[in-house]
């Protein structure tokens, strides 16, 4: 390539990255991603509790769900190796199994009764979209019914009686259809259109929602519509007190199918009438809304809340949230100084404290909705008990398989248990973990001793952990500094040896360099985008194949220290035609663009280089059980990252928030996605990691983007 070719594309790639940078704001160049831990004051020497416990043992594979059958004195768990079982939970005792469960979903009836599942299909074109749901008795493991058509959401109304799935099948894909069965019989009792939410019902269980053009209120005995109102819903809305309904009505501007500002408001509906009461600006939180238990207030994000987080971690606000009044429509309190945009939001129990998570960390910070203070931090979510004194830690990835206890109004870690949080009856003070085995526990936390640290006097300022105290320990800042000091070094000793790794090519000083500083690479025909990328996870489920450094590491396989958008003007770069990120409403429309292929090539320890799509690396778990995993058929597209707007009507690019750069489950932030519905729910992932198949961790990977008519 001549030198005058070479100034044409560099030129063409500066104006792509000006296109997709927002109003010519600079990005920010992040290299070393480090946590400040100066106000998070974690104990590391918490005594395990020396409390009884009652260990399930029988499970082969991850178990994901538990429910105690009335009464208390039996469990009944579901997990990945196909069964459910019974259990005495007294004793530990097995008394009964369900097998041949070849679903990924279980969900169990209000009363433990039965159980419904959702088997995988593994020549479904979309493995998502049809499949056959199953009823069981628990007590006998007997299969009642099966209920075909069924997509994988399957669950019981609050009765029990009944139960809804969704049907996406090909004929009605565009409608959609929500099934209404008699849960005893299996028997079809009516057709809704439209698709629920993960909980559609009000409270007393006799009103339901879909959601089409529209949110839709139906009559849950007769099926008949009651009204409709403006607005999408993805998640539950009606207010716990069931007195209202709330929906996120979307008012951005577009033009020709391209959004030029994003706008949304939040409507409160009469639950009783369909009458608007309020129009609230701004929107719900990751599509959630947050309502108090009473259901008197609700949380909302500004619409324009969103700053660029380095690494996860922002140094500014990134989001504003605000507490409202739901009968009267009146702001209550203004949330800001946020160390992240907002992920998720819940009150606690009593209503007094609101629990708020941040994309991109791990952190969560613990408000009080009176004052509007910020109380202190915490790494990890919490999960409060009834009472709202107590609560559980889900530790951070540092320290794994340990939760600890906490005290709300002392501030003090009480105890560790170890395991992972399966599930946490708060009601009942009863906690679930899984342990590494497959083994099951259930500890019951009223049997603990009480050994918590007073209270402050009440004459005394609050405890901040977000402030540093009054008196300064000089071994603590100097700990502090020591491991902040040993971070940095690991950290730029990783970027030494990737700014000194040659990419695996076969002539890479051909390559043209599209950054000074990050390592992107476009080849002289402009037919591959070459970055490097460093192996990070081999084991568990994935959303992600590759993710940016210090982003989504816990649920991608390949970290890659490279700017987001510039991955996008790179793409552009090489004739990748761009379309459209997937979308929700008013139906599922998968993501569109160019397909691209993802090669991946490394070296072993004998310094054998090895070649493979990165299909190869991926286990489509809804397709294959473990034992013959299978690797993923499906490809990616281009369907580049959305836009969105700060508190000053700046631009910026979605993925340099998130860190998604090659999607495995949906995100409209990713830059590559997968055409088909995949879900970014826990509970229904649907890819993991070949462990067998993917080099040791930290191996140097060298990523190949090819955009496919280009082959």
């Amino acid at each position: 390539m001549n030198t005058l070719s070479r100034l044409f594309l560099l030129c063409f790639f500066g104006l792509a990255l000006l296109l997709i940078s927002g109003c010519g704001n600079k990005p920010q160049d992040p290299k070393i991603v480090t946590t400040d831990v100066v106000n998070l004051l974690l104990p590391e020497d918490v005594p395990f509790a020396d409390i009884p416990f009652v260990e399930l043992k029988g499970h082969t594979d991850q178990v994901v769900s538990a429910a105690f059958l009335p009464g208390e004195t039996k469990i009944v768990t579901g997990s990945w190796d196909g069964t459910a079982r019974l259990w005495d939970a007294k004793t530990g005792e097995e008394l009964s199994k369900i097998t041949g469960l070849a679903g990924y979903h279980t969900e169990f009836s209000p009363d433990g009764t039965k159980i419904a599942t959702r088997d995988a299909v593994p020549d479904a074109k979309d493995r998502r979209d049809s499949g056959i749901a199953r009823v069981w008795e628990t007590e006998s493991g007997k299969e009642l019914h099966s209920l075909p058509k069924s997509d994988y959401h399957c669950g019981f109304f609050p009765d029990g009686k009944k139960i809804i799935t969704r049907d996406y099948t090909q004929d009605i894909q565009k409608a959609g259809i929500v099934r209404v069965l008699d849960a005893e019989t299996g028997r079809e009792l009516y057709t809704l259109p439209g698709w629920p939410s993960r909980d559609p019902f009000s409270p007393d269980g006799k009103k339901i929602f879909t959601s089409t053009e529209g949110t839709r209120i139906f009559d849950t005995e007769t099926g008949k519509e009651l009204y409709t109102v403006q607005g999408w819903v993805n998640y539950g809305t009606f207010s716990p007190d069931g007195q209202t309904i709330v929906t996120e009505v979307d008012e951005s501007r577009r033009i020709f199918g391209f959004t030029l500002s994003a706008k949304t408001s939040i409507r409160i509906w009469e639950a009783e009438s369909g009458k608007l009461l309020h129009t609230l600006p701004g929107g719900f939180i990751r599509t959630s809304p947050g309502f108090s238990p009473d259901g008197k207030k609700i949380v909302t994000r500004d619409a324009k809340s969103a700053r660029p987080i380095a690494g996860g971690v922002a140094g500014k606000n990134s989001s504003v949230l605000r507490i409202w009044d739901t009968d009267t429509g009146k702001e209550l309190q203004k949330l800001e100084g946020h160390p992240g945009l907002v992920d998720h939001v819940y009150f606690s129990p009593d209503g007094k404290k609101l629990v708020v998570s941040y994309i991109g960390t791990d952190f969560t910070q613990i408000w009080d909705v009176e004052s509007g203070e910020k109380l202190w931090s915490i790494e990890g979510f919490p999960n409060f008990s009834q009472d709202g004194k107590e609560f559980l830690v889900v530790m951070r990835r540092s320290v794994p398989g340990v939760i600890q206890v906490w005290n709300t109004e002392s501030k003090k870690a009480l105890y560790a248990l170890p395991g992972s949080l399966l599930r946490f009856f708060n009601d009942k003070k009863k906690l679930v973990t899984t342990n590494e085995d497959n083994s099951v526990r259930i500890w019951d936390l009223s049997a603990m001793p009480n050994n918590e640290v007073p209270p402050p006097e009440p004459a005394e300022p609050p405890i901040s952990l977000l402030d540093l105290p009054p008196v300064i320990d000089e071994d603590l800042i100097a700990f502090r500094e020591q491991i902040l000091a040993e971070e940095r070094a690991k950290e730029l000793a990783l970027i030494e040896e990737e700014q000194n790794t040659v990419p695996l090519v076969e002539e890479p000083d051909a390559l043209i360099t599209l950054h000074p500083q990050d390592r992107i690479w476009i080849t002289p025909d402009r037919k591959n985008v070459l970055m490097i990328g460093r192996v990070i996870l081999r084991e568990g489920f994935l959303e992600l194949l590759a993710c940016r450094v210090g982003t989504k590491e816990h649920e991608s396989i390949l970290a890659v220290r490279v700017e987001p958008q510039l991955i996008h003007a790179a793409l552009l770069a090489a004739n990748a035609r761009q379309g459209k990120p997937m979308q929700t409403s008013p139906v599922f429309t998968p993501a569109s663009g160019d397909r691209i292929d993802i090669t991946l090539r490394w070296k072993d320890e004998s310094g054998t280089q090895h070649e493979s799509p990165a299909q190869d690396w991926v286990w489509d778990m809804s397709a294959s059980p473990e034992d013959t995993k299978k690797s993923m058929t499906t490809h990616w597209v281009f369907s580049g990252s959305r836009m969105i707007q700060d508190d000053e009507g700046n631009d910026h690019y979605l993925a340099n928030e998130t860190g998604e750069l090659f999607g495995l489950s949906n995100f409209i932030g990713s830059i590559l996605d997968v055409p088909i519905r995949s879900s970014d729910d826990n509970t229904r992932l649907q890819f993991g990691c070949l462990t067998e198949r993917i080099p040791p961790s930290d191996t140097l990977v060298t990523i190949l983007l090819t955009p496919n008519d280009q082959k």
